[in-house]
């Protein structure tokens, strides 16, 4: 049929046919998909096309003839009717888009075989699904030839598999994943040569839900067929003298994957565990499931009971975790429940409180105390109680008091209680210490043993209904004076009663504070005022801002059992006693701060503070005018005093919701200036912030002097008497290592190198952007110019205010990492000697580089470059280092703008006879040069602190081998049976190594970077002409001794392999396992086909009350037509990866794009080709290092549509990785890798920010907006 000039052909069968005796044959009916069986003859629906499978070839020798051995004798069937081909879709049929299904043709000797052998040797290795599909079949067959092949029939109803995860103290099983694999039939046949296994199951995966107490499917069910086979050799008695490898085939219907949060928190962990990769940072709530959260924000301790007989005991404003000894799969009779107690210095208790574990719940719960022998009771404190479940810390229990009062000034306040229209003698007072907290719960503790009129004041605080009023503490040695101080009470206040702030608060927004744990909170300001008195006389008076954070909580009574009675809602209050006005200086000197509400300051108490740079102080001044007053200390300089009323003048023209005010503050009469920023804090706190928008930060070394371009320039002995108490209106003095603030306006500036010479250089601030650097010119009198560059680098100074900090630094500095000290100079100089440093063991230096280079010869490629270059390109300075103190040359030349790692050879310069330093003529080092910042750092290591990159071995018994780089000078010698480490003595030049073979007049350069397998230096085919020209004069060539021993060097060769980093030149006679025959010999095939591939990526939306979170599905990713083939051999490794199809579809209700990701089809394109096709050859190999000897990638024209929402909905998503970063990564080299010209054609619609986004998801959405734009 193969060598027929008629190419189509009928399929027909050999025994079936239909009443008239016709024979059934394969046909093509129109309107129908599948391939139909007819007995009429249809001249083209009947007649079938064998197309030949193409083999792979790609350009140069990579070896693919073991690869093609796989579809060696394969064929696609294409119908002549309707020119689609054969493809088996769920074990049926069908006619597809070419090419279809790869088919083998088997002749078979005996017709006998034709009428049992369901199973033929090559069909299943075809890869045709037929057989895998028809389980039936399979035995049947199998069972009529059963006398003279054996097999197997085993069947399996369920197999399951179970991961749990079990801690080290505890003994209860958590458990993660579960694998299931249902109705499995392996069929086992041997045969005399052979032995096959057919195995057909149903199998899925599945994850615990610890939130619903559930196993839920992380792979649905899915039918898997395998096949395998392995043939073997058996002499004549009966013993295997040889396995063949194994043959692997693998076949699923549709693979339906669903992934979410916990599904990935728990695959995540589990392959931590297993040490697959990671770990990763997961979420613990999720594989811990019974993880309880206990937080106690009361005053008392706490007291936790639960239904497992645990206790835990909290001390008060402290947290605790306790893992609940409950099993989530174990069946309960009774709901989980809690109970919690307050206690007292051991003497009373609360009543306990029951509430059930099993719901999201808040409550207030009215309280009684309780005497130790139960004797007596008395009321008790308001608890608000918070059972929560969250992804982090799983269950949460909060307790906290009903009323609280934090104090966060910089007194100790007491405070007064007391009922509305109370007697003033019947009050409750507490001393309350800076930065501490008061709550309810502790006085009525405190009011057991009390009675009258004071236990009903600290009554009425617990149920809300109370006025109070406080006074600061203030030291003595606060003032200096004489006489004693005295404060006078605040104004009684209705539990924090709301009132209108009064000036700039009202009119600048501010950002809330989330104080109580619920998110419906309501936020309140009022103020008051203490007047502090000395001797009878007003000293002044301290103002106080109070922010009050109210929720309403539903009370729960404790008997009342009918969970649908009326809840009456009862009011959580936290009350923050603060300062009026908080100021940062981040100005680079001392300022002192004063605040008054007017322009004469008759009083600082309370409202000055001197600030050093970066540091902040509270202020208690008037929030109704304030009167704003800095003080330069370094200058004497006082700006303007500010007036708040002209702020709030300028906010009204602005409009509404401003979050933020600048102003200028003017010194010297406007000669220099400083910014203030005006903002609300999260406490609401007015905070001003006070800055220059640059900053000068000096770190090159050298004292500097700055000033602007229109100043002009001091003498230079008057600069210097001047430069300790300089102006800033005269310019700025930097020492080296210092930061200084830039009060004047001109953002050009003009920057001077006070050394034994002046140079100058101009900058512009405006302009800096990310790293730049600017070149100093330096006069030292001798004929060539020297320079040095400052590398200049912008980043903003403080995240609050608008400020940069202008950084620089030495562009170009060496760093002696080594344990001597070592000599640097620039190359190519007509004065090698001139710029020549020394640079101590430890130490670090700067390089001063010139701008005169010495004439030397260049290539034309240089030449065009230097032609070309800008006059600040570094890329043709270059320079040396030798070791000081030796008799050890200049190494070669190393570009001080060049990146990387450079490797350095060092030559004696004389040999003493018989001296011991002899044996080592060469020694090495290595030049790391990295970017730290805006500089340039050299790193010089001797000894080299990583592994040379080249190696030279000489196996040859009785031959020297002579080397040397390519057009350098400098040739060494390698004896025989020896190796030596090497590096390039010469960077610029190419880097090739020439090689010679004893006294043979034959050079050879290799590419010691390129691996390669074992070559012969001198092919067969020219052996004739080796004698005329390889011996080095006339009377060798005609010795026939010295002609016939050049058959020898035939044998000779080289391999270049990679052990680790360094690349092994190897040259050696021809080895016994390259002599052999280099014959295929297949050591394994793997196949596996996946027809339909859907990923389901769902979120967790969490609803209201105790319902569990809901899975919503936001994409689902279909793969279609999934082949993976690979192929061992015992020299290579092939592997192959092709998707035909690909499709990212959004299921989110809203999402603005139909397709995330699709196919972009472009005219012209052949919509058979497989979207994504990767193709990796592995070579065998001993090293360490992975040889990739060729890889290709092909991607198809993708269309991507991306919104900003759906990536917002993949922040949660994010885990990282807890690997240690120490640890040595596997290395590849790779000696073919390409990627196909990629076609994206993407468009991406940005979004808005939501109230709902974590910080991760902000983090993202700043990052995609500074990108985006």
């Amino acid at each position: 049929m193969w060598r027929s000039s008629n190419q189509w052909f009928s399929l027909l069968s050999l025994h079936a046919k239909d009443e008239s005796g016709q024979p059934l044959r394969l046909t093509y009916r129109r309107g129908s998909g599948f391939v139909e069986v007819s007995s009429r003859c249809d001249s083209r629906s009947s007649l079938f096309r064998a197309v030949s499978c193409k083999p792979e070839s790609i350009k140069g020798d990579v070896g693919w003839d073991p690869y093609n051995q796989l579809i060696k004798g394969t064929f696609y069937l294409l119908n002549k009717k309707n020119d689609c081909a054969i493809a088996f879709v769920n074990g049926i049929p069908e006619f597809v888009r070419k090419p279809g299904n790869p088919f083998k043709l088997k002749v078979f000797q005996e017709t006998d075989l034709c009428h049992n052998s369901i199973v033929p040797n090559s069909s299943i290795e075809a890869s045709t699904g037929t057989i895998l599909q028809h389980n039936g079949n399979i035995a049947e067959g199998m069972s009529g030839q059963g006398q003279c092949s054996p097999l197997i029939d085993i069947k399996v109803e369920k197999i399951s598999l179970t991961i749990v995860h079990e801690l080290l103290d505890e003994e209860d099983l958590f458990p993660l994943l579960q694998s299931s694999i249902d109705n499995t039939q392996l069929i086992v046949q041997i045969l005399p040569a052979k032995v096959r296994i057919v195995c057909t199951m149903t199998t899925w995966l599945d994850y615990f839900d610890s939130e619903v107490t559930s196993w839920r499917h992380l792979v649905n069910p899915v039918e898997v067929c395998i096949f395998c086979h392995s043939r073997f050799l058996v002499d004549d008695r009966d013993i295997v003298k040889h396995v063949a490898p194994l043959y692997f085939y693998c076949r699923t219907k549709e693979l339906d994957i669903s992934l979410n949060e916990v599904s990935l928190d728990i695959l995540l962990f589990v392959i931590g565990k297993l040490d697959i990769a990671g770990p990763f940072s997961v979420k613990s709530a999720t594989i811990i499931p019974n993880r309880c959260k206990v937080e106690n924000q009361t005053g008392a301790t706490l007291l936790c009971q639960f239904y497992s007989q645990q206790r835990l005991k909290i001390a008060q404003m402290q947290s605790a975790y306790i893992r609940l000894k409950h099993s989530v799969l174990a069946d309960q009779v009774s709901p989980p429940a809690v109970s919690i107690q307050l206690g007292f210095l051991s003497s009373v208790t609360t009543a306990p409180i029951h509430l059930s574990l099993s719901e999201t719940q808040t409550v207030a719960w009215r309280t009684r105390i309780v005497s130790l022998d139960g004797s007596k009771t008395y009321p008790g404190p308001f608890l608000v109680i918070d059972i929560a479940r969250n992804a982090e810390d799983g269950l949460s229990i909060v307790v906290s008091p009903l009323i609280r009062v934090h104090n966060e000034t910089n007194f100790s306040m007491e405070l007064r209680f007391q009922r509305p229209q109370q007697e003033k003698d019947e009050v409750a007072l507490a001393l309350l210490k800076k930065k501490g907290t008061l709550d309810d719960s502790m006085g009525m503790f405190d009011a057991v043993n009390l009675s009258g009129g004071l236990k009903k004041a600290i009554a009425s605080l617990t149920l809300g209904n109370f006025l109070f009023s406080f006074r600061p503490e203030i030291p003595q040695d606060l003032l200096n004076t004489g006489s004693s101080l005295s404060v006078e009470w605040s104004d009684d206040i209705r539990g924090g009663k709301a009132v209108r702030l009064p000036g700039v608060f009202d009119k600048l927004s501010y950002k809330v504070r989330r104080a109580l744990s619920s998110e419906s909170v309501k936020i309140s300001f009022t103020t008051a005022c203490c007047t502090v008195n000395s001797s009878n006389s007003c000293m002044g008076k301290l103002h106080f801002l109070i922010q009050s954070c109210t929720r309403d909580v539903p009370i729960r009574q404790p008997d009342d059992g009918n969970e649908h009675s009326p809840v009456a809602l009862k009011e959580q209050k936290e009350i923050f006693l603060l300062p009026t006005v908080r100021v940062s200086n981040f100005l680079q000197s001392e300022i002192i701060v004063t605040l008054s509400d007017s322009d004469q300051v008759t009083t600082t108490f309370g409202n000055q503070a001197t600030l050093s740079s970066g540091s902040t102080a509270d202020f208690y001044a008037n929030p109704a005018i304030i009167y704003f007053n800095v003080t330069l200390t370094a200058f004497s300089s006082s700006c303007k005093p500010l007036n708040s009323s002209d702020w709030v003048k300028r906010l009204l023209k602005n409009g509404k919701d401003i979050s933020f005010l600048d102003v200028n503050l003017d010194f010297g009469g406007g000669k220099y200036i400083a910014s203030l920023r005006l903002s609300r804090g999260r406490s609401g706190i007015l905070e001003a912030f006070i800055f220059t928008p640059y900053a000068l930060k000096n770190k090159t070394g050298f004292p500097l002097y700055i000033c602007t371009p229109n100043q002009k320039p001091l003498p230079r002995d008057e600069m210097r008497k001047l430069l300790v108490n300089l102006s800033p209106d005269m310019g700025l003095y930097l020492p080296p290592d210092s930061i200084t603030s830039w009060f004047l306006k001109s953002t050009k500036l003009r920057i001077h190198l006070l050394e034994d010479h002046i140079c100058e250089t101009a900058l512009d601030l405006n302009s800096l952007s990310g790293l730049s650097e600017v070149k100093l010119d330096m006069d030292k009198g001798m004929k060539n110019k020297y320079f040095t560059k400052f590398g200049v680098a912008v980043a903003p100074a403080f995240g609050e205010v608008p400020a940069q900090l202008v950084t620089m630094v030495p562009r170009y500095v060496v760093i002696n990492n080594s344990e001597k000290d070592i000599m640097v100079r620039q190359c190519y100089l007509e004065d090698d000697m001139a710029s020549m440093i020394i640079v101590k063991s430890g130490q670090r230096a700067v390089l001063m580089l010139c701008d005169t280079i010495n004439r030397r010869e260049f290539s034309l490629f240089e030449n065009f470059i230097r032609k070309h270059r800008s006059s600040n390109d570094d890329l043709v300075l270059f320079v040396q280092f030798q070791l000081s103190g030796t008799d050890f040359g200049w190494s070669g030349p190393v570009c001080v703008a060049s990146l990387g790692r450079f490797f350095l050879k060092f030559r004696r310069q004389r040999l003493n006879q018989g001296s011991e330093s002899n044996k080592n003529p060469t020694e090495f080092a290595n030049v790391y040069v990295v970017e730290d910042g805006s500089s340039l750092i050299m790193h010089f290591q001797k000894p080299p602190s990583v592994k040379l990159p080249y190696r030279i071995e000489n196996r040859l018994h009785d031959a020297r081998v002579t080397y040397y780089q390519k057009d350098s000078s400098e040739f060494e010698d390698l004896p025989p049976d020896s190796c030596i480490d090497y590096v390039w003595d010469d960077l610029t030049l190419p880097h090739k190594l020439v090689v010679q073979i004893g006294d043979i007049h034959q050079l050879h350069e290799i590419n010691l970077d390129k691996v390669r397998e074992w070559k012969p230096f001198f092919k067969v085919g020219r052996y004739e002409g080796l004698s005329s020209h390889m011996l080095p004069n006339k009377k060798l060539r005609n010795d026939k001794s010295k002609v016939v021993g050049l058959r020898d060097l035939i044998k000779v060769g080289y391999e270049v392999y990679a052990d680790g980093p360094t690349r092994v030149l190897c040259i050696s006679e021809i080895s016994d396992s390259q002599k052999v025959d280099q014959a295929f010999h297949s050591c394994g095939k793997i196949r596996l086909r996946i027809p339909h591939l859907a990923i389901h990526i769902f979120e967790l939306k969490k609803v209201d009350g105790s319902e569990p979170s809901v899975d919503t599905q936001i994409l689902i990713s279909r793969l279609r037509d999934i082949n993976m083939d690979a192929l061992f051999t015992d020299r290579q490794k092939y592997s192959q990866i092709s998707v035909q199809s690909l499709d990212v579809v959004p299921r989110w209700v809203g999402a603005p794009f139909a397709a995330v990701l699709r196919r972009h089809h472009l005219p012209g394109d052949d919509p058979n080709d497989c979207i994504l096709k990767i193709v990796i050859i592995l070579q065998s190999t001993n090293s360490t290092v992975r040889h990739v000897k060729y890889s290709s990638i092909i991607l198809q024209p993708v269309d991507i549509n991306l919104d900003e929402e759906t990536l917002m909905k993949f922040v949660p998503f994010w885990r990282s990785s807890l690997s240690e970063s120490n640890k040595p990564s596997r290395q590849y080299y790779f000696d073919h890798f390409e990627i196909h010209p990629i076609k994206i054609f993407a468009n991406f619609l940005p979004g808005d920010s939501y109230s709902s986004y974590s910080s991760a998801q902000e983090t993202l959405r700043s990052f995609i907006h500074s990108v985006v734009k």
